[in-house]
C-alpha cells in the first residue's frame, strides 16, 4: 500500500508507524535525511521548518551510503588506480555540495527561532541513534524525487524502518 501511495500521492504524506501521542504543539525535533541531491529537499526543508515547535531543534542529516562510496571509489580507480579516496573525504565532498541548503536552513532555523545542526553521517557506522531510539520522537523528513532510484529506496527503507514519525515531500 505504501508504495502506490509514494508513487501517486501528489502532496506531502505523513506516515505514523506506531501510537503517537498528538498534542497542540508541532514536534519539538525534526530531521531532514538526504542521501543526494533531490529536487524535493528545498520543498522537504522547507516542510520540515514549518513543523517544529518553537525553540525546537532541526537538523540536516547527510548519509553518505556504503555502496556510493564503493561505486565512486571504483570510478575513481578506473581513472588512475594510484589515487585513494578516504571517506572523510567523500563527507567533505557531499557537504560541499549541500552548502546553500545548509545556509537556507540556518537562516530560517534563526528566523523561527530554532536550533539547527548539521552532519554528515556514514551507513557503514549503523544508523544514527535517534533514527531508532524512540525517546524523543523526531519527526524524520525525507524529500523523494520519485524519477530518482536511489531517493525512492533510501524513502522505502527509511519508512520500513523507522519508529517516527515520518514526513515524506514528494516530487516528480
Amino acid at each position: 500500500v505504501i508504495d502506490v501511495l509514494l508513487s501517486r500521492c501528489p502532496v506531502p504524506l505523513l506516515v505514523i508507524r506506531q501510537p503517537y501521542q498528538v498534542t497542540d504543539e508541532p514536534f519539538s525535533r525534526a530531521m531532514l535525511l538526504l542521501i543526494a541531491e533531490n529536487e524535493a529537499a528545498l520543498e522537504a526543508a522547507g516542510w520540515m521548518i514549518g513543523l517544529t515547535a518553537p525553540g525546537g531543534v532541526v537538523e540536516l542529516l547527510l548519509v553518505l551510503e556504503t555502496e556510493a562510496i564503493q561505486n565512486f571509489r571504483g570510478l575513481m580507480h578506473e581513472i588512475d588506480p594510484r589515487v585513494e579516496i578516504t571517506s572523510g573525504q567523500l563527507s567533505e565532498a557531499l557537504e560541499r555540495s549541500f552548502v546553500r541548503l545548509h545556509r537556507a536552513l540556518g537562516k530560517a532555523a534563526e528566523l523561527g527561532k530554532l536550533k539547527y545542526e548539521f552532519r554528515v553521517a556514514h551507513d557503514e557506522e549503523g544508523p544514527p541513534a535517534e533514527l531508532s531510539s524512540t525517546a524523543d520522537h523526531p519527526l524524520v523528513v525525507l524529500a523523494l524525487e520519485r524519477a530518482d532510484h536511489g531517493s525512492q529506496g533510501h524513502v522505502h527503507d527509511r519508512i520500513r524502518h523507522s519508529p517516527h514519525t515520518v514526513l515524506v515531500v514528494p516530487r516528480d
